[in-house]
């Protein structure tokens, strides 16, 4: 099995890797998403297991926590992990792992969260982390995700908002292009 880490990999975790902290104080308030967590949990049920997928500092995790979810919260940084402990909810559920080779079991989760995590990968590895969510996700799972509208696929430097200095990967599509980018798969 391949590990996934081409240079786009490499450039993002170092990012997060030496911006952990400062990217979980930027993103701690989530009044932002408060109503999609609510819907997220109205469509899984209280107690269901859902993996946090990209989860930084893992603040969504301990958000569904708090909604009664059982959040498993992964991403490829060890540092955003380590910040990710603060949260006393997911403290021992906490994995590092790539999007394209997620470490579970077939058909494992309720629910997949991916807010903001798969803009991160190339355009053509797409694809391939969907295919990964529909393994682990169960049959009438619910998945959610969030991207950001755009034409880039590249590189780009941090900017005056971002706290964090150097380069990351982001990949950006059309609205069309995320509308089109679970069709054909049935969860």
């Amino acid at each position: 099995m391949t590990s996934w880490v081409d240079e786009a990999t490499l450039i993002n975790r170092r990012f997060y890797e030496q911006g952990a902290a400062a990217y979980a104080n930027r993103w701690a308030d989530r009044s932002f998403a408060l109503h999609l967590y609510e819907r997220f949990v109205s469509l899984i049920g209280h107690g269901c297991l859902v993996l946090d997928l990209g989860c930084g500092p893992a603040h969504d995790s301990a958000e569904l926590a708090a909604r009664g979810l059982r959040p498993v919260a992964c991403a490829i940084a060890r540092a955003m992990l380590y910040e990710a402990r603060s949260h006393d909810a997911v403290r021992g559920l906490l994995v590092q792992c790539n999007l394209r080779v997620l470490p579970f079991e077939t058909a494992l989760f309720d629910g997949v969260w991916a807010s903001a995590s798969l803009l991160h990968i190339k355009k053509q590895d797409v694809s391939i982390a969907l295919s990964e969510v529909c393994r682990v996700l169960k049959s009438g799972g619910i998945f959610y995700n969030s991207m950001q509208e755009g034409e880039h696929d590249g590189l780009v430097p941090a900017t005056p908002d971002e706290p964090i200095p150097g380069f990351r990967y982001y990949k950006l599509l059309p609205h069309r292009g995320v509308a089109s980018l679970g069709r054909g798969r049935r969860v």
